[in-house]
């Protein structure tokens, strides 16, 4: 947590080391416009220097003022994490270079960050031919693809997972984004879409178990809003070996909450009214208790 104040400037983070899962209240100064922003980052087994490696870091997109005499609560590290994507997030193309600069993990509360992955495969498809192939897990901070200039259909894949020893929730993100494009003027954002599923669960990312539970789904990127022509949710119980059609109704999708220590995943497959499609899929998006 650090603070800003009007006439003082910054102050230092404030740390302070807890065990999870853990809740906290915090009094803050709402007077003068002071601000402030709030990040949580989980550490892992310090090594022999004593050094505790971040393995996964999540804030507000930026500093924040609050009423006084008002409640606010916001959950960090929590499920659904997924991706996610605004409008300075997204698949981007600058000349004959496509890059990404989103977070594949976002967590349930919408909180960017970063969380350490054991596997990272990202795959370019060039009128359905493979194009090449990295480790690139689309943050911003990979080599992206050099790409011909003429225009071209393209499929960008990527599959990003995390040691179970780091979270179980949120083990394996899969997208893939088809779109057409051609060499750019400048920095250009591309049409990809993305499923946001927000269902109600703990600090430890479970819910009661067998239970029947409403989970809204929001659509966001090139299909947001009146642009959406199509889509199809899926829920799998056995860790996406077999998918069950789930129909959206208002927004939201109803499926059962997993047996105790069992896990769902979630599938969207989206289409913008201009043929661009996506799919992203979450594996063990939370856990029955």
């Amino acid at each position: 947590m650090a603070g800003y104040f009007p006439e003082l400037g910054g102050i230092s983070p404030i740390t302070d080391p807890q065990d999870l899962p853990r809740t906290r209240t915090v009094h803050l100064s709402a007077l003068d416009n002071t601000k402030w922003d709030l990040a949580f980052e989980q550490n892992g087994t310090p090594d022999e220097e004593g050094t505790a490696p971040t393995e996964s870091y999540y804030a507000f997109d930026g500093p924040r003022a609050f009423k006084g005499g008002a409640t606010y609560e916001t959950r960090f590290n929590a499920g659904v994490l997924g991706p996610r994507l605004s409008g300075a997030e997204g698949i981007f193309r600058d000349g004959d270079t496509i890059t990404g600069e989103l977070p594949l993990h976002a967590d349930g509360d919408g909180h960017a960050g970063w969380t350490r992955y054991s596997a990272v495969t990202t795959t370019l498809y060039r009128n359905g031919v493979r194009l090449t192939e990295n480790s690139d897990a689309l943050d911003g901070n990979g080599e992206g693809f050099t790409v011909p200039s003429d225009a071209a259909d393209y499929r960008l894949t990527t599959s990003v997972r995390r040691d179970p020893a780091l979270a179980t929730a949120s083990s394996r993100v899969d997208t893939s984004w088809t779109f057409r494009s051609s060499k750019t003027a400048s920095r250009t954002q591309l049409p990809i879409s993305t499923a946001r599923f927000t269902p109600e669960t703990d600090l430890t990312s479970r819910a009661p178990a067998d239970r029947q539970t409403v989970v809204p789904v929001t659509i966001q990127g090139a299909a947001s809003g009146n642009n959406l022509k199509s889509l199809a949710v899926y829920a799998s119980y056995d860790g996406g070996t077999t998918w069950q059609k789930t129909p959206v109704k208002n927004g939201s999708i109803t499926v059962k909450n997993p047996p105790k220590t069992k896990s769902i995943s979630f599938r969207a497959n989206i289409i913008d009214k201009q043929g661009n499609r996506s799919s992203v899929t979450v594996y063990d998006v939370y856990f029955g208790k």
